[in-house]
């Protein structure tokens, strides 16, 4: 089943065990955005396992980067996790420029880190 709220899409998981919570991120995700992504997480079950999809992102700025480590905190106390599923290269730049893609889990092959969009 697929919600979308804005421009996040959210997809719950499915009957499957242990299936994550999958958000994905709009192209412009900004200060304006955060509170969608925010929402989402807040909703995702205790210990849930939850994958951020970047492949979508142009543009991200430092309130956006701040809301995905906070979530990532968040859903570590509820005994989840939160993983950076694929990056865009815009995605992938930006984290790797700030310093904050060591501070993500990625749901990704090293290797091949950012989706070819």
């Amino acid at each position: 089943m697929q919600t979308q709220t804005g421009a996040v899409i959210t997809t719950a998981p499915t009957p499957v065990v242990d299936a994550p919570l999958v958000i994905v991120l709009p192209a412009r995700f900004d200060t304006h955005e955060t509170h969608r992504v925010t929402e989402a997480i807040a909703d995702a079950a205790q210990g849930a396992s939850v994958i951020v999809d970047c492949s979508t992102v142009r543009f991200m700025d430092e309130a956006a980067i701040q809301s995905l480590l906070d979530a990532s905190l968040r859903c570590a106390e509820r005994n989840g996790r939160l993983r950076l599923g694929p990056l865009s290269i815009a995605a992938l730049v930006t984290l790797e420029l700030t310093g904050s893609l060591a501070l993500f889990d990625l749901d990704v092959d090293p290797a091949d880190r950012w989706c070819r969009r």
